[in-house]
């Protein structure tokens, strides 16, 4: 019994190390998940220039206390939250929300005009209401 469970305990580690060496050594983890949902909203958003800002972009980040390296997490980062999305829509809209490492949670609301151009039309901070003029 035992010599079986070794040659079977074997087995699975010489399979491991194969598909290890087959198909993810050298390559980037990132591409893994790029099939998901939440990839295939956000990943036209992080290339340069296919997300536009609003005129009022800078009064938000201050009146809410952020700064552009916050929202670039976000979007490196961020969630969205199909429960509050309308993708069947036109134009389409997503809500991605992140949360900093002080415990805020910024959500942003983004509208899709193609595939590749998105337009930021809203920015918040969830559980906090400051007045603002922009």
């Amino acid at each position: 019994m035992w010599r079986k469970l070794r040659v079977y305990f074997i087995g699975v580690g010489l399979g491991c190390v194969l598909a290890w060496a087959l198909f993810l050594r050298n390559r980037n983890t990132k591409d893994y998940l790029a099939w998901t949902p939440n990839e295939r909203v956000m990943a036209p958003m992080r290339v340069d220039g296919a997300l536009q800002k609003p005129d009022n972009y800078l009064c938000l980040l201050k009146c809410h206390e952020l700064t552009s390296l916050d929202i670039e997490q976000l979007l490196e980062k961020g969630m969205v939250d199909f429960s509050e999305s309308k993708p069947r829509e036109i134009p389409k809209m997503y809500v991605v929300k992140y949360e900093l490492e002080n415990s805020r949670e910024i959500r942003v609301e983004l509208e899709f005009e193609t595939d590749s151009l998105a337009t930021l039309t809203q920015i918040a901070v969830v559980n906090e209401n400051p007045k603002c003029d922009c």
